[in-house]
C-alpha cells in the first residue's frame, strides 16, 4: 500500500512553496524532476521558471518523510479553469503510476474545470482515460491570443511559449467554455489543406 499523500501547494510572498508542515519544494527539486520527466523530448522550463508560471501545484509527498517530494503536476488558473502544463516525477513506477493516477482523477472531474493540450502518448493516454476531447472551435476560444491552426475538428497546431517550434495539439478535459454551445463544425478548404499538410509530415492520422 501506498505510503504517499497528496498536497496542494500556493505560493508564498517568499516564492517559495509549503506544504501543510512547511516544507518548501525548491527549484532545484523540481529541475530534478523535469529533467527526469522530459529527459526523452527536452524541458521547456526551469524550476525558477516554474515557481514563477505555476498558480497552483499537486504534489506527491511521502508521509514517512514530509521532505520528499515524488511528484508534481501543476496548473496555470485561467478564467476557463485550471490549464494543466507541466509534470515531474523522481522516475520510480510508484511515483509515475501515483501521478497518473491522480492526474486522471483531476482531469475526470467535470467540477475541477482542469484541461490540457496533448499529443503522442500523453494524447494516447488521455483517450484511454476517457477524458473528453475539446473541439477546436472551443479551443480556440480557450486560447485567447494564441495563433492557432485548426486542421480538423479536434486537433490544431501552434507555437508553445518559450520556443518556435510548431505543435500538433488536440485539448482534452472540462474547460469552463467547453459548456457553451459548439456550432456544427464547418470544414473549410484552407483546414483540409492544413490538414493534408500535416498528414505528409506525419504529424496528423489519415482520415
Amino acid at each position: 500500500m501506498s505510503s504517499h499523500s497528496t498536497k496542494l501547494f500556493t505560493k508564498m510572498a517568499r516564492g517559495r512553496f509549503f506544504d501543510e508542515q512547511g516544507n518548501p519544494l525548491t527549484p532545484q527539486q523540481i529541475d530534478d524532476f523535469l529533467n527526469i520527466a522530459y529527459k526523452e523530448i527536452g524541458v521547456l522550463f526551469s524550476g525558477d521558471a516554474l515557481k514563477q508560471e505555476a498558480d497552483g501545484w499537486f504534489v506527491g509527498v511521502d508521509e514517512n518523510n514530509p521532505e520528499k517530494f515524488h511528484w508534481f503536476f501543476t496548473f496555470k488558473t485561467t478564467p476557463f479553469g485550471k490549464k494543466i502544463f507541466a509534470v515531474g516525477h523522481d522516475g520510480s513506477k510508484e511515483a509515475k503510476k501515483e501521478l497518473l493516477q491522480f492526474k486522471q482523477e483531476v482531469l475526470t472531474n467535470p467540477n475541477e474545470h482542469a484541461y490540457i493540450e496533448a499529443s503522442g502518448r500523453v494524447q494516447q493516454l488521455l483517450e484511454s482515460w476517457g477524458i473528453p476531447k475539446v473541439p477546436v472551435a472551443t479551443a480556440i476560444k480557450v486560447l485567447p491570443g494564441k495563433k492557432v491552426i485548426p486542421i480538423d475538428q479536434w486537433s490544431y497546431e501552434r507555437t508553445i511559449s518559450g520556443t518556435t517550434q510548431k505543435f500538433v495539439k488536440t485539448m482534452y478535459g472540462y474547460p469552463k467554455a467547453a459548456s457553451l454551445i459548439v456550432k456544427k463544425w464547418s470544414w473549410k478548404p484552407q483546414y483540409r489543406s492544413n490538414l493534408l499538410k500535416q498528414q505528409a509530415k506525419g504529424f496528423a492520422p489519415k482520415v
